[in-house]
């Protein structure tokens, strides 16, 4: 996961995929209102909430240097069936449109920032600004140090009430349900009877390696599978993450069959934390998508399209 220098919002997720998905969230439950009457130095309303052209041009700065300056090629570049400059435009606006509607969040929930959250928040957009400035022709487009830090408060913001929304989810998450495991398995042909599985299992407890065993009777085995809960059927995972090192499970039916596990390792410790944090960043999300979607309910949005189409990234 690459990370957006400057963009503490895209810690908690893929390059730009929580931003769409949050501020899609806002998008199918606000007034929707694409104009072209709107001041172009206003780039998103949401209520008595604006940001300005400037921030989203600051931003959509940040993101091309975060890729090393985009060139032309990058730029025409196919992603998910539009251009990278389609891409990129597109994510930058729905972040403008989600920052602008968290600003409305924060004051309904009366969360601000202290005086140390608000000159931290201040520090990294200056930094940021001295190194876009330093890139870019920022005042073309009305860019000021005030204008980072405008942006840089609204994502500070975020952070918070993200904070405060999912603080509680790492409770609720067991590290042994997020445990990443090593196992070697057999799925038996559809015809094959307890029985005859039990053969197998009869010949690896006699010592014959998994793979020796498996393959002289004609069975092709899985070898070293790393798997987390949710990869396989409930009943395979049941008998799986019960095994310790070395252990040969009984034969078990599943509706996918009859299989025979072996677990290689209980715990694959670098696998499982990654595992636990992703799926405590997801609960996170969900909560806050949650939230985002019923605060988002009925409110209207303008967007100024009309502006922002004008925009070509190449020319920045």
């Amino acid at each position: 996961m690459k990370k957006i220098k400057g963009m503490k919002i895209i810690n908690k997720a893929a390059v730009f995929l929580l931003v769409i998905v949050i501020a899609a969230a806002l998008c199918s439950c606000a007034e929707l209102k694409l104009t072209s009457t709107m001041d172009e130095s206003v780039l998103v309303e949401i209520e008595d909430e604006s940001t300005a052209s400037a921030e989203g041009i600051f931003r959509l700065m940040e993101v091309v240097q975060a890729y090393g300056g985009a060139d032309e090629a990058l730029l025409k570049r196919s992603v998910d069936e539009i251009t990278m400059e389609e891409y990129i435009k597109e994510s930058v606006k729905e972040e403008m449109i989600m920052l602008t509607s968290v600003v409305l969040m924060a004051d309904s929930m009366a969360i601000y920032l202290t005086e140390e959250e608000e000159a931290e928040a201040q520090e990294e957009a200056a930094n940021s600004y001295a190194e876009i400035s330093a890139s870019y022709d920022t005042a073309t487009y009305g860019i000021t140090e005030e204008t980072a830090k405008s942006l840089y408060e609204k994502q500070a913001l975020y952070e918070k009430i993200y904070s405060s929304l999912t603080e509680s989810v790492t409770m609720e998450i067991s590290e042994s349900d997020t445990k990443v495991i090593e196992v070697n398995f057999v799925l038996f042909p559809e015809d094959t009877t307890l029985d005859e599985a039990e053969v197998l299992r009869t010949e690896i407890n006699s010592g014959v390696s998994f793979q020796t065993a498996c393959e002289n009777a004609g069975y092709t085995p899985y070898m070293n599978i790393t798997i987390k809960k949710g990869d396989m059927v409930s009943a395979f995972e049941n008998v799986a993450f019960a095994l310790g090192d070395g252990e040969l499970s009984e034969c078990t039916e599943t509706v996918d069959g009859i299989y025979l596990i072996e677990c290689v390792e209980d715990y694959l410790a670098n696998e499982s934390a990654a595992n636990y944090n992703s799926v405590v960043t997801e609960a996170k999300d969900a909560v806050f998508d949650e939230a985002y979607s019923e605060f988002s309910e009925g409110k209207q949005l303008e967007f100024n399209d009309s502006f922002w189409d004008l925009i070509a990234v190449a020319d920045l």
